[in-house]
């Protein structure tokens, strides 16, 4: 029995003989009863937070917390010689190059117990400062109105092939059989019945046709970018106001949650990472308030089957946006407490092999997110660490390595030729490969890059930098496969062009730190790294702005973000 749950005698010392400590413990109960390291974080520690545990100190160490301010739980000692300024963030600069010093008042002041703070709010993650969501409804127009939105027939269902065929292999949270039964039904509503129209699946058909617009490929002489963001916007605006004749805020559903999934993501491709952070949180409020956390055979609900799937699913998607969310945000992540198991996909009549490569994706990609939850998002909010030490790091990347080599063969041994072929047959397989590679890469690039950058030696053989290059090379690589492979489509998934770009960032900056370049040929111009893999990283840097250039005249971000690698090279 752990000795501060042992019974004391009158004498005060603990039956069994063991000595009366000297010094009282201010550890957690449950962390003395598990041996593990406890930072007596007030109400509940983080180990109790992360095992799901009460978290219950002793009477005196609850006095003495509250009495010696001296005795309070510091960061751990070393955490003083890390510095994550290193990593460049791109917020930090400006479209002219310059650097923009952090406002006074960011997340970190309006997310604490402060009782004031100024009136005037920050845009700290997007470069759009408008409502996300314009009022085009008049006060009681209803339903009505919402559906008077819809395109003709014809039209929506060619918004809705793109959706399944861009979307819908990434965020596959719609059984595809459901959902045309209950839109053929809203066809066939009279007039007189679009008031008592299905609201939560009004507004998920809506969002489902604003993200089929965004990756929807038009001849530019027919159409400019900024229409066709303006049409998205629309069916966004739309959605939202279905949405709100819900009342979404007080009343929620598995179709109301499916839709406001969809909409994070919309805002994010829109770049409104602050709409569809804050949104987000919204989401995932309303998803524990449904219960979609609790595994649902566990539960006192009559589900069928079906039902019990769609909500493992729901679950599942919600927990890789936000974990891979608040993983590039550098923010907490929200979806940490549940206990449901991973689902399965929904069947469409595919073959085996192809049920089982597409179980072994959304398996895949779910344990992925929670490690990154665990691992990457919690230490990073806090301005923490990743690992503390080489045992750790190198007992990290054995856990990543493990997901990765529990994945289908297919996901692991691809290359540009092969996946080239692939994208010929399958393209639905190809946007998952390239999806999962992104983020698995991206993980062991930040660990890698950490380990880099806390190394005190200098110069281009350290196995540390160079580990940190091989990673950042691996991470960048599923991007170009994107770029190439589907052009339109990779340049309007924010995610996937964050991370490409955040790859590039900190090659540059390994770059800058570490690389040496030589003289070729005698002119004093051509330079070039001595060595090859330093060449390489620069030759993806260049790249990289290449194609960031390409769209710079129409993309704010993407000027910024040529503006940012051009000042490391």
């Amino acid at each position: 029995m752990p000795y501060a749950l042992r019974p004391v005698v009158a004498d005060g010392s603990p039956k069994g003989g063991k000595p009366k400590r000297d010094k009282p413990t201010l550890t957690c109960t449950k962390c003395v009863e598990k041996k593990t390291k406890c930072d007596r974080g007030r109400p509940h520690c983080l180990a109790c937070i992360r095992r799901g545990a009460v978290c219950v100190y002793l009477k005196r160490a609850e006095v003495i917390e509250t009495t010696c301010p001296s005795s309070q739980t510091q960061p751990p000692s070393d955490t003083s010689t890390y510095d994550d300024s290193s990593l460049p963030r791109i917020s930090a600069y400006s479209g002219n190059g310059s650097v923009i010093s952090p406002p006074r008042y960011s997340v970190e002041s309006l997310l604490s117990l402060m009782p004031y703070s100024v009136s005037r709010a920050s845009n700290i993650y997007g470069i759009g400062s408008g409502n996300p969501f314009p009022n085009y409804w008049t006060l009681r127009g209803g339903f009505t109105e919402v559906v008077q939105v819809l395109p003709r027939k014809e039209q929506t269902e060619v918004l809705l092939e793109k959706y399944f065929e861009s979307v819908d292999p990434i965020i596959s949270i719609i059984d595809h059989s459901r959902f045309y039964h209950d839109y053929n039904a809203l066809w066939l509503l009279d007039t007189s019945e679009l008031s008592e129209a299905d609201g939560p699946f009004l507004g998920l058909l809506l969002i489902m046709l604003a993200m089929a617009t965004q990756f929807l490929i038009l001849p530019k002489s027919s159409i400019k970018p900024s229409d066709q963001k303006e049409a998205a916007e629309f069916y966004a605006c739309a959605c939202h106001q279905s949405l709100q004749l819900s009342a979404y805020f007080n009343v929620t559903s598995v179709r109301t949650l499916q839709a406001m999934t969809l909409m994070t993501y919309y805002l994010l491709n829109d770049n409104r990472a602050s709409d569809g952070w804050a949104f987000a949180g919204i989401l995932v409020r309303q998803a524990y308030a449904l219960g979609l956390n609790r595994e649902p055979s566990r539960l006192d609900l009559e589900l069928t089957t079906f039902e019990k799937q769609e909500r493992r699913i729901l679950w599942r998607a919600i927990t890789c946006q936000d974990a891979f969310m608040s993983m590039i945000l550098r923010l907490p992540p929200g979806t940490t407490h549940a206990d449901v198991d991973v689902p399965a996909p929904f069947t469409e009549g595919n073959s085996a092999t192809s049920h089982h490569i597409e179980a072994g994706f959304i398996s895949g990609i779910h344990k992925l997110a929670l490690l990154v939850q665990e691992c990457i998002s919690s230490p990073r909010s806090l301005s923490l660490p990743i690992a503390t030490t080489p045992r750790r790091r190198s007992e990290l990347l054995t856990r990543f390595r493990t997901i990765y080599s529990s994945m289908p063969d297919i996901f692991r041994g691809w290359n540009e030729n092969s996946i080239s072929e692939l994208a010929g047959k399958n393209r639905r397989l190809v946007r998952q490969m390239l999806f999962f590679a992104s983020n698995y890469w991206h993980c062991v690039m930040l660990v890698q890059a950490e380990g880099a950058e806390q190394s005190d030696n200098v110069g281009g053989n350290i196995p540390k930098v160079r580990s940190a290059i091989e990673a950042a090379l691996e991470a960048i690589r599923p991007f170009f496969a994107f770029y190439n492979l589907l052009q339109d489509e990779a340049s309007v998934w924010w995610v996937l062009c964050h991370k490409g770009f955040m790859a590039a960032l900190i090659l540059a900056g390994l770059l800058q730190q570490h690389g040496q370049r030589v003289q070729t040929s005698g002119n004093t111009a051509s330079c070039k790294f001595s060595d090859p893999l330093f060449e390489r990283a620069m030759t993806n840097v260049q790249r990289m702005i290449d194609i960031l250039q390409s769209s710079a005249e129409q993309d704010e971000t993407a000027q910024i973000r040529v503006n940012a690698l051009r000042d490391y090279i």
